[in-house]
C-alpha cells in the first residue's frame, strides 16, 4: 500500500492532501478490512495512479468509516480505479481512467459520485453504480501518462467541468489556486 490504514485505534480521522500515491505493491490507499467507529477521511488533490492494486480499496467491516475523495486523478492502476466492499464514499471533481479492472466498483456499502470524468477503464466504467450528475465519459486528455504526466491538454473535458469546491479544494496539487478559469478543473491539477 502507499497508504493503509488498519483500524480506528491507528486514527481519529485521517486528512490525505496535495500528495502523489505512484508504483506500490498493492492499493495505492488501502481501507482493508477492520472494524471502525465513527472514523473520516478526506482524500483531496492527490494523484493515485500506476500501483499494483486498487487505487483506492475500501474493504468490508466499514459500518463506521466515511471517506470523501475530491479532485483526485485516479489513473493507470492495475486493478479497480475504486473498489468499495463496505462503507461511504463521496467522489466529487476527480478523474478515474484508464485503470486495468474497473473505474468505480461498488460491491457493498454507500458510494455517492457526481462531477467526475470516469472513462477507459479496461472492464466497464461503473459496476455496482451508475453515472452521477454532471459526470463525463471522455479522454481527459493528460499530458503523457507514460511520462507520469497527469496534468490537462488544452480542450480537456474535465477543464471547468467540476462543482464549485470553495473552502474545501481551494488549490491543486502543485498549490496553483482554483479555479483558474471558468470553474474548477476535475482532477488533482
Amino acid at each position: 500500500y502507499g497508504i493503509c490504514v488498519l483500524d480506528s485505534t491507528s486514527v481519529a480521522g485521517l486528512t490525505v492532501t496535495r500528495c502523489t500515491i505512484t508504483r506500490n505493491g498493492r492499493a495505492g490507499i488501502g481501507f482493508p478490512s477492520a472494524s471502525w467507529s465513527n472514523v473520516t477521511a478526506d482524500v483531496e488533490n492527490c494523484l493515485i495512479s500506476k500501483n499494483y492494486d486498487q487505487g483506492i480499496e475500501i474493504g468490508s467491516g466499514f459500518g463506521g468509516l466515511s471517506v470523501t475523495a475530491r479532485n483526485v486523478t485516479i489513473s493507470g492502476n492495475a486493478g479497480c480505479g475504486v473498489e468499495q466492499r463496505g462503507a461511504r464514499l463521496a467522489l466529487t471533481n476527480s478523474i478515474v481512467a484508464f485503470n486495468q479492472d474497473r473505474g468505480l466498483f461498488r460491491q457493498s456499502g454507500m458510494m455517492t459520485h457526481s462531477h467526475n470524468l470516469v472513462h477507459g477503464n479496461a472492464r466497464g466504467d461503473y459496476d455496482g453504480t451508475s453515472s452521477g450528475a454532471g459526470e463525463i465519459s471522455a479522454d481527459p486528455l493528460f499530458v503523457s501518462t507514460a511520462l507520469d504526466d497527469y496534468h490537462l491538454r488544452n480542450g480537456s473535458p474535465s477543464i471547468d467541468a467540476g462543482v464549485e469546491a470553495a473552502g474545501t479544494v481551494d488549490d491543486d496539487l502543485e498549490g496553483n489556486s482554483r479555479p483558474i478559469s471558468l470553474g474548477w478543473d476535475m482532477g488533482c491539477y
